[in-house]
């Protein structure tokens, strides 16, 4: 999983040069046969390709939706855990003896099972 929150051009590169070098290569010679040896008949007509675009795009904005969706329960899940922690932290350190060397490792417990979460 990449956390970064800016991915710099190198890794990109890395990742795709195969597929770059191969389109660079196929549409160089598709230009090449249309502009040079004049082959007029492999042109194709932009209305074809807006109503795929227009479906693709619709397809990516309901996948996004999902997405964030996902993101936002994960979130309010989240945020339910952090509130029920200080509860029970609140409450162990009211019902337990102060200063007490089970406070502490009921405490530092807690803290351990949320960072493993």
């Amino acid at each position: 999983m990449f956390v970064k929150r800016n991915m710099g051009l190198i890794p990109i590169l890395l990742g795709t040069w195969k597929n770059l070098v191969f389109f660079i290569a196929w549409t160089s010679f598709v230009f090449y046969l249309y502009y040079y040896l004049e082959w007029s008949f492999i042109s194709l007509a932009f209305e074809p390709l807006s109503v795929i675009g227009i479906a693709v795009s619709f397809y990516l904005g309901f996948k996004n939706s999902q997405s964030y969706d996902r993101f936002w329960e994960g979130r309010k899940i989240w945020g339910s855990i952090v509130n029920y922690s200080r509860t029970w932290a609140t409450e162990v350190l009211s019902l337990i003896p102060e200063a007490s060397e089970e406070q502490r490792v009921l405490i530092y417990r807690h803290l351990a099972w949320i960072n493993v979460l």
